[in-house]
């Protein structure tokens, strides 16, 4: 079975934003699970100047969590006092514009020296490592990905997009590792039970795949992604049956092939 949803997962997690090299109007800050804008704040050195008007254009209270993913519309003009905040920014803004293009050798330079000014920032580890599993560079976008998970550690989309990337990289094990940890710690976030068993059907543990996959099934059964986990029940069923009509059809031959076993001294074996 292909895995339709996975390739467009991190597609999906991304801010799609497009805009010139000096940007206008309002930057899209995608905020990661358990951070704040009291903390985005310090990260960047800011007094309650800063605080304040981060609180008034998002809405909501300083100390506040975001949830996963969760997008603060911040104008530039309101924070040009702040030259560190309007230069990472503006950074940001830059490589999506860049990525929209299919400029992925540009999105990441500018991605990397924003991440580079703010190594402690989950959002720019997120949206780098993102960024690298789009281009292809998996073994990157898991360390990018690693970094924010680490500062992130209860954000879904973060460890999901970590497992993805660490699955592509070669490293299964780990990946599997992760969304199993996931799903105990998150048992309402049922997607990560799909990509999970869609990974150790991949891997060829078909007995652990489909258990995952009917757990997905039997608390979501209707959708898209109920109908790829049917789909994938089904065919490594098929593919384990067709492994043993195939070693069925090998073992005669195989018997074939034995040589006599000698006589004993009576003549008989």
């Amino acid at each position: 079975m292909k895995r339709p949803a996975a390739a467009a997962l991190l597609a999906a997690f991304l801010i799609v934003a497009c805009g010139p090299k000096r940007p206008a109007g309002y930057f899209v800050y995608e905020g990661r699970r358990g951070d704040s804008l009291a903390a985005l704040s310090a990260r960047f050195g800011g007094d309650e100047r800063l605080t304040k008007i981060l609180v008034r254009e998002a809405g909501r209270e300083a100390d506040a969590p975001f949830e996963a993913g969760e997008r603060v519309a911040i104008p530039f003009e309101k924070i040009k006092k702040h030259p560190d905040v309007v230069e990472a920014f503006a950074l940001v803004h830059e490589a999506r514009g860049a990525r929209a293009r299919g400029d992925y050798a540009g999105a990441l330079e500018a991605l990397r020296a924003a991440y580079a000014a703010r190594p402690d920032d989950p959002s720019l580890a997120f949206e780098l490592g993102a960024t690298y599993y789009e281009a292809g560079d998996y073994g990157r976008a898991a360390a990018a990905l690693g970094e924010a998970r680490e500062r992130a550690p209860e954000d879904e989309e973060v460890i999901l997009a970590f497992a993805l990337a660490e699955a592509e990289a070669g490293d299964v094990d780990g990946a599997a590792a992760a969304l199993e940890d996931l799903t105990s710690a998150r048992p309402d976030f049922l997607y990560g039970l799909y990509v999970l068993g869609d990974m150790e059907i991949k891997a060829g543990r078909n007995a652990a795949g489909r258990h995952h996959l009917f757990e997905y099934l039997k608390r979501n059964g209707d959708g898209l992604v109920a109908r790829y986990a049917r789909e994938g029940i089904k065919a490594s069923a098929r593919a384990e049956m067709e492994a043993a009509a195939r070693a069925l059809e090998k073992a005669p031959k195989e018997e074939k092939t034995k040589p006599a076993r000698e006589a004993g001294p009576g003549g008989a074996e």
